[in-house]
């Protein structure tokens, strides 16, 4: 009596193989490019107090704002007082009012 492990694949002149080592590619090339495409998204990606900064004006070039831009919208914001504001900003510039 024989036994039909095999399931009948050996009878078929050995092509399976074939396609089993190009699945094979096609799983791991699939792994790699979802990996790839992954590490790559994480680069582009900005934090979200970032994302909500206003655009900087023209010839700046830095893409940040500045020092005092950031004072003027926190106090904008109402998040420090006109005189706190205005002391920082002197700070900021090395003047005094006396």
């Amino acid at each position: 009596m024989h036994n039909n492990w095999g399931y009948g694949m050996d009878n078929n002149g050995g092509w399976w193989w074939i396609v089993m080592a190009l699945m094979m590619v096609v799983f791991w090339g699939g792994v790699i490019a979802l990996a790839v495409a992954f590490v790559r998204r994480g680069n582009h990606s900005t934090h979200p107090a970032q994302q909500a900064m206003p655009p900087t004006p023209s010839g700046v070039g830095t893409g940040r704002p500045s020092a005092k831009e950031i004072l003027d919208e926190r106090f904008a914001r109402g998040e420090i007082e006109a005189e706190d504001c205005r002391q920082r900003v002197q700070t900021l510039t090395g003047t005094t009012s006396s």
